[in-house]
């Protein structure tokens, strides 16, 4: 037997072991988001952060992190956790998520009116450009919402469906916390039936009070065992009523923050929390 073929199985060796490691592992994706704009209500809402996005290896559990808040999604027991790190806070919400069972009692006619004049109208045109970006094929879908108030988003987004994991598990999570405002129905739903991971977004905001303009990006992807934890709320924190934790909008752009009740609206007394979902 020639020498190079006793060495073959020694050398490939490392690569099948590389391969299985990788398969099983989780994936962390990587994305960068600046936004720049005229002070609106004087501030400036000008800013640059990171957004990491963990998915398990089978898909069914996802967490976003940005600014101090995450958001995880558990699939197996249809639940989500709105999670604020610097109040040592969290919400807990039921799967699929349901606006009108989320607003306290007695407010029920003050979400209608919300829903009314934040309704958003929102129009998917998929095109036939693609173009790679980075190490992604991607393919480009634009995308405008507005509503009776006078916003307009209109955004270009380029979607891959090759960046390395389930991406109807990403799809799911938007679609869940776009849900959770009272004008995300309709965007949940449109957005849901846009395939892939957005890798580049570019969108600009206006409103009666100015112009916003957004870019969010793909930095990397990873595979690499997530650290204890992740999917978990962390122990020690307090289980609080729904709306008391705000994050940062979404990867999507301009996605709707998860509402507060209205105003003068009676707020729920929260139950007594059980024990946190941490290190699951």
């Amino acid at each position: 037997m020639p020498r190079t073929s006793r060495l073959l199985p020694g050398l490939l060796l490392p690569l099948v072991l590389a391969a299985v490691a990788t398969a099983g592992a989780d994936t962390l994706l990587t994305i960068k988001s600046r936004t720049e704009g005229a002070p609106i209500m004087g501030r400036s809402p000008s800013q640059s952060a990171e957004v990491k996005i963990w998915v398990s290896p089978d898909d069914k559990r996802i967490r976003r992190d940005e600014g101090g808040y995450s958001m995880i999604m558990v699939l197996d027991k249809s639940k989500m956790y709105i999670v604020d790190h610097n109040a040592k806070t969290y919400n807990e919400i039921d799967l699929p998520v349901d606006f009108k069972k989320l607003m306290p009692q007695g407010g029920e006619q003050m979400m209608e009116e919300m829903q009314r004049m934040q309704k958003m109208q929102v129009e998917v045109k998929p095109s036939a450009e693609t173009k790679k970006i980075g190490s992604w094929n991607t393919k480009r879908y634009e995308v405008t919402l507005t509503n009776s108030a006078g916003m307009k988003i209109a955004s270009q987004m380029w979607m891959s469906q090759d960046v390395g994991f389930d991406t109807a598990a990403f799809s799911k999570l938007q679609a869940s916390m776009t849900a959770l405002s009272s004008s995300g129905t309709e965007w949940a739903k449109k957005m849901g039936e846009i395939p892939g991971f957005p890798v580049l977004t570019e969108s600009r905001m206006t409103t009666p009070q100015g112009e916003i303009k957004t870019f969010q990006e793909l930095e990397s992807v990873d595979k690499k065992p997530a650290p204890a934890g992740t999917y978990g709320v962390p122990s020690g924190y307090e289980k609080t009523a729904f709306g008391t934790v705000v994050p940062h909008s979404p990867v999507r752009p301009g996605a709707p923050r998860p509402a507060a009740p209205p105003p003068g609206a009676p707020r729920p007394t929260p139950p007594k929390p059980p024990p946190p979902a941490g290190n699951q």
